[in-house]
């Protein structure tokens, strides 16, 4: 290849990204929803989008992350893709927006601007009678679990407990649940099911040790997981 060809080709290049910063640069981010690439979607809560521009931009459904900073803004998806489960989940999903059901699933992403995004469903956990409702924004959620094998302790206090906090790599070791917010009475052993996501938070509990006191996981918010291909939630997995 000529010198003169190699320069014309580098100028070439140069120009093309230089174009493609500049339109990134001209985009103002405020104006676009977060899409999180390449498909993977955290558990989340999911709502309407109420805004009024054209589909498959608006129109669809936002998922908030579960766990996040207040200021994270919500991933969105012009579709839900329910295959996996029967034809009511869908209408569960709608009829439990912003808190009432939590989802997790895989974002399929278009090939051109303006194609729709859909977010493949693989996961559905739905709210249970008896426990609030609860904001994403405000209330921290896990999965509790056992020690395995349990802690021998010799003395109090002894955190056999273990919370993982969805969406994180933080898991915290803990005394006790703290149910009193439920006006039901709930089994522990539902509780560190790994069918169960519970909403609450976690509190010095009122039994004073050396060092400290205990420390609890006060449970608002209970969500069981759907099985998939059904009809309707099994009655264990009651939900309003």
């Amino acid at each position: 290849m000529s010198k003169f060809l190699k320069n014309t080709l580098v100028l070439a290049i140069s120009l093309c990204s230089s174009w493609m910063s500049l339109a990134q640069d001209s985009v103002d981010a405020g104006d676009l929803p977060t899409v999180i690439r390449p498909s993977e979607v955290p558990y989340g809560t999911i709502e309407r989008d109420r805004r009024l521009c054209a589909y498959p931009m608006c129109g669809g459904y936002f998922l908030r992350p579960l766990n996040a900073d207040p200021a994270t803004r919500p991933i969105y998806v012009s579709n839900l893709d329910v295959a996996d489960f029967g034809p009511e989940i869908e209408k569960l999903i709608e009829s439990h927006l912003n808190g009432g059901t939590i989802v997790k699933g895989w974002i399929r992403r278009p090939t051109a601007p303006g194609i729709a995004t859909t977010l493949k469903i693989s996961e559905v956990y739905a709210h249970r009678k008896g426990s609030l409702w609860a904001d994403p924004k405000k209330v921290t959620f896990i999965k509790a679990s056992k020690h395995t094998p349990p802690i021998d302790c010799v003395t109090a206090p002894c955190p056999n407990l273990l919370g993982s906090v969805l969406n994180t790599r933080k898991v915290v070791s803990f005394d006790q649940f703290d149910t009193s917010a439920l006006p039901l009475q709930v089994p522990e052993k539902l509780l560190h099911s790994p069918q169960m996501i519970l909403g609450g938070a976690f509190a010095d509990g009122t039994v004073e040790f050396p060092g400290g006191y205990e420390l609890l996981f006060s449970v608002s918010s209970l969500y069981s997981q759907v099985t998939k291909k059904v009809e309707l939630p099994t009655p264990a997995l009651e939900v309003e």
